[in-house]
């Protein structure tokens, strides 16, 4: 059954109430007092009317409607009443005359209506689902028993005349009131043997119950904490001393994370100093720069004002102008280089005819018959008339003085078609000299371009080697030592922070357990202060391992090992003097190339084209090594005493050529 409590009845036209009559009850018990006739025991009538109904009977006496409805017959007899079911607030009306009634109850904020219709307790057919409404929320569905137990009005029955039902329901046992005092008594004699001073027994019982044990037991605590209280005190007072303990380490914790967060803005602080003043540096570069770029406009100017001045024929010249007269310009080097190859050719064709004129002198060449032609020309001497050919008056007669040791015309046609080959190939190897001599004069004007990588040393031209990967590559190492720096020096605080607590929690065990084994105030000192130097000095020698370990431990291999701030400063000092010498290095070359991919580019320009121009000119020197310092038996063929032409010299003076290339820079 839930708990029922009555909070509001109002009642209209019921015994002595006339008009509506509201009533608002409190929780727990209400009573009400007042003279007789005043409508006390009505109001106690009307909320049993309300619940269980009214019999339709004009009997002044019984409980019915004849008795209730009030002397002037008002137009409205009826009656409300509001209460809560285990907190649940519900709602009955009931219209007396009729016996209609509405039941409803809130669920949600919201009124639904539960129970509706007639409920006549006189009638034939009841209303049966509003009956088991009214007995599962009150217990019973008899209005006699309500009154009874809900209510007591005067005068108050005495016990013997009360219904055994009722003394069960009063008791909450279900029985009588001897059987629940028989039960109750019995109770207590399972907790306590003074039943006779409690007027339950004659008189208390021999042996002791739960209470005397108990009572005992508390005793005999007491006693004992009584003997132990010092202790007690003594060990709330380090339970406060290790509280304290703990609030300062909670303190330099704090602290420690503090330190350690300006610790961190400090190194944020030099890195972005640091930056401002690479920063800066750049920026100073940079103005540097464009003061040097706006004076070398103003020049540019300058030259393009005196350029209009000088050469206004120029003004309106067409745009391949330029190109046209740089032609012309490597084409007068050509032609200064093709005269001193020239003069070069000119004096070895001095030095030739000066011997030939020495060996005429020497008279070895009058014995061969020479005789002017009709044409002019020379007639060589031959051992057949068929064999006869006309010289051209062109050539001299030094030339004919030893034509005859040819010996026959085809012979001589033999020597002469291998001599005007070599001299093909001469001329076809001099014009790829000259396409590798103008090749050579591209190379070096490229390489004037790049000269800016002749002054960098062996060591400084191999960072400008894939110059991006390098730069990524080195700021990627200063960031690693840059964070190991920052492991290491939070993990060396933690170790000594750790040290500190594990010292004093030495010391306050060391110090408790000397004290609880009731130790000299003196040997307690002692004792506490040698437990916390020998906690520091075993946390000095793991620490002291761990570094040894580490250092003992591959490059590098830092998981799980102390790392040492100093050494890992000096990687970072390392790293960021590598940084700093590469930035100096690309800083100008970037300033002319743009950026890295750049300077990257013309650093493979600036390679290729040196190593081409030593292969051009190691070409060129074997040209001139094997036509221009070569004698004149390289030129004729050796032709010796007895006669015998060496046609194969001559061949082989200019056999194959050179495989010099003139591939342009």
């Amino acid at each position: 059954m839930p708990r029922i409590i009555l909070r509001r009845v109002e009642l209209s036209g019921f015994g002595p109430y006339r008009d509506s009559v509201v009533v608002d009850l409190d929780d727990g018990l209400n009573v009400l007092s007042a003279s007789n006739e005043t409508g006390k025991s009505s109001l106690v009538s009307g909320i049993a009317a309300i619940i269980f109904g009214i019999p339709q009977t004009s009997d002044q006496v019984a409980f019915g409607q004849g008795r209730f409805r009030n002397w002037f017959n008002p137009r409205r007899f009826e009656g409300k009443l509001d209460f809560l079911a285990d907190g649940v607030p519900h709602h009955i009306e009931r219209d007396f005359d009729s016996n209609r009634i509405s039941f409803s109850k809130e669920e949600g904020g919201k009124w639904k209506e539960i129970s509706t219709g007639e409920h006549n307790p006189g009638a034939r057919h009841r209303n049966t689902s509003y009956e088991a409404i009214i007995q599962q929320l009150f217990g019973m569905t008899n209005r006699e028993l309500f009154e009874a137990t809900f209510c007591l009005i005067q005068p108050l029955p005495e016990s013997e005349t009360l219904d055994e039902r009722l003394q069960g329901l009063l008791s909450g046992s279900g029985k009588s009131f001897e059987q629940s005092l028989d039960k109750l008594a019995n109770e207590l004699k399972e907790y306590t043997r003074f039943t006779g001073e409690k007027g339950v027994t004659p008189r208390d019982l021999r042996e002791a119950r739960q209470l005397e044990n108990l009572s005992a037991k508390i005793e005999s605590l007491q006693q004992a904490i009584a003997q132990e209280q010092g202790q007690v005190d003594e060990f709330e007072e380090l339970k406060k001393n290790a509280a304290a303990l703990r609030e300062q380490k909670q303190k330099a914790e704090a602290d420690y994370q503090l330190n350690k967060g300006v610790l961190d803005a400090m190194g944020e602080w030099k890195m972005a100093a640091e930056r401002y003043r690479m920063s800066s540096r750049n920026r100073m570069e940079l103005e540097n720069a464009v003061q040097n770029a706006a004076a070398i406009e103003q020049r540019v100017n300058a030259l393009e004002s005196q350029i209009v001045r000088d050469y206004p024929e120029f003004i309106d010249a067409p745009a391949e102008t330029g190109t046209d007269l740089d032609n012309l310009i490597n084409m007068d080097a050509a032609i200064r280089q093709t005269n001193t190859k020239e003069q070069q050719y000119a004096e070895t064709h001095a030095q030739l005819e000066a011997e030939l004129a020495a060996y005429d002198a020497s008279g070895e060449g009058s014995e061969a018959a020479t005789a002017l032609g009709k044409d002019g020309g020379t007639v060589l001497p031959s051992s057949s008339q068929q064999d006869r050919r006309t010289v051209p008056a062109s050539v001299p007669a030094f030339a004919l003085a030893r034509w005859g040791a040819f010996g026959s015309a085809g012979a001589a046609n033999a020597v002469v078609r291998s001599i005007r080959r070599a001299f093909a190939e001469f001329l076809k190897r001099w014009e790829e000299d000259e396409q590798s001599q103008r090749a050579l004069a591209d190379c070096q004007t490229r390489l004037a371009e790049l000269s800016v990588f002749d002054s960098f040393a062996p060591s400084e031209l191999e960072l400008l080697g894939s110059p991006k990967e390098r730069a990524s590559q080195l700021q990627s190492e200063l960031g690693h030592q840059e964070m190991l720096l920052s492991a290491a020096k939070h993990a060396r605080a933690s170790a000594i922070g750790n040290t500190i607590i594990f010292s004093i929690l030495t010391a306050i065990v060391v110090g408790a357990a000397a004290y609880l084994l009731s130790a000299p105030l003196v040997a307690v000192t002692v004792l506490a202060a040698a437990g916390a130097a020998a906690s520091w000095l075993i946390q000095s020698l793991i620490r002291s391992r761990r570094r040894a370990k580490s250092a003992a431990g591959a490059a590098g291999a830092t998981s799980g090992k102390m790392l040492e701030p100093g050494k890992v400063e000096e990687a970072v000092k390392q790293a960021q003097h590598e940084v700093e010498r590469f930035t100096a290095s690309v800083q100008p070359l970037i300033k002319r190339f743009g950026d890295l991919d750049g300077v990257n580019n013309a650093y493979l320009d600036w390679q290729t084209a040196r190593s081409h121009e030593q292969n051009l000119k190691n070409d060129l020197t074997r040209f001139e090594t094997e036509y221009l310092q070569m004698g004149r038996a390289d030129l004729l063929g050796d032709i010796g005493t007895s006669g015998a032409p060496a046609a194969g010299a001559a061949s082989a003076s200019f056999g194959a050529p050179a495989t010099h290339g003139a591939t342009p820079c």
